[in-house]
């Protein structure tokens, strides 16, 4: 019997499988949901009826809105699995610029925030 070593993870995963995983998670992701089903029926190119849909629609639109924030959250919980067992996965890989990409992501978000709050309403104008 083969000891299960850190270098032994992943040595019979061929890059096949390791495509078929990727597809799949893709699949799985709940943006594509929120994107191409919920938004369109939700929002409306003039900005007129989007209030109302909202209003018909609650579930649909914090469905959504849950859409992305799964997204987000897997997306980040996956990153930081890599980097905290990085070290057993991939013993000789530097993973160090993780953390940069994680400080950035966070800082693009606080941005988009920032300058999503200032945009002005071109109604109220």
């Amino acid at each position: 019997m083969q000891n299960p070593g850190p270098g032994n993870l992943l040595s019979g995963l061929s890059l096949r499988q390791a495509a078929v995983i990727a597809g799949l998670a893709y699949l799985l992701n709940p943006v594509p949901f929120a994107e191409f089903y919920a938004m369109p029926r939700l929002f409306d190119p003039s900005g007129t009826q989007m209030v109302a849909n909202i209003a018909a629609h609650p579930h649909l639109f914090s469905t959504a809105i849950m859409a992305y924030f799964v997204s987000l959250l897997v997306a980040d919980g996956a990153a930081w699995v890599v980097n905290q067992l990085g070290i057993y996965f991939f013993p000789d890989a530097p993973l160090g610029f993780l953390n940069a990409f994680f400080l950035a992501e966070l800082i693009f978000m606080v941005w988009l925030l920032g300058w999503g709050w200032r945009i002005k309403d071109p109604r109220l104008t």
